[in-house]
């Protein structure tokens, strides 16, 4: 089965009632729950979902920063029916380093990605990762 990467925007429109797409970002997070597709999150989405859903100029009826991560916590961090992926120690320094020797414009989440050869992301640009092997090496 393919693992999916869900993207922040999903689980901050699974959340927000009020949003247009609540119900096709709930329904998403249902299949991974009812184990029908295969997901994982990242530090990355849990962080952007968090900063998102407290903030007044980025949704209209935002959460009190507790009430929000409770959510978070309980809808995603604590479900087994979602994998979390965090960068290992090796892939911040080699990032530092391509961003210092080649002037990449990579995100961590996208090395991440690399690193685990995955197959399957939801709103990576491709073209950031040009030139970039699945190790996060530069290709020669």
């Amino acid at each position: 089965m393919t693992m999916y990467l869900i993207d922040s925007n999903i689980l901050i429109y699974a959340i927000n009632e009020d949003s247009e797409y609540h119900s096709h970002s709930r329904k998403i997070i249902d299949l991974v729950n009812n184990g029908e597709i295969q997901a994982c999150i990242s530090l990355q989405n849990i962080l952007e979902t968090f900063a998102v859903m407290t903030d007044s100029r980025r949704i209209e009826n935002p959460l009190p920063p507790n009430e929000a991560m409770q959510i978070i916590k309980d809808d995603y961090i604590d479900n087994p029916m979602m994998v979390k992926i965090a960068p290992k120690l090796t892939v911040v320094d080699r990032i530092l380093d391509l961003f210092d020797k080649y002037d990449l414009k990579l995100t961590i989440l996208g090395l991440i990605l690399l690193q685990l050869s995955f197959p399957v992301a939801i709103v990576i640009p491709t073209p950031a990762f040009a030139g970039v092997n699945s190790s996060g090496n530069p290709e020669k």
